[in-house]
C-alpha cells in the first residue's frame, strides 16, 4: 500500500479515490 506516496501524488486530483483505496 503507497498510503503516503499516493496520497501526495494523488493530493487534488484523486483525494477522494484514494481515500476510498487506502482508506
Amino acid at each position: 500500500m503507497e498510503g503516503n506516496g499516493g496520497l501526495k501524488k494523488f493530493n487534488n486530483r484523486g483525494s477522494i479515490f484514494v481515500n476510498s483505496m487506502y482508506y
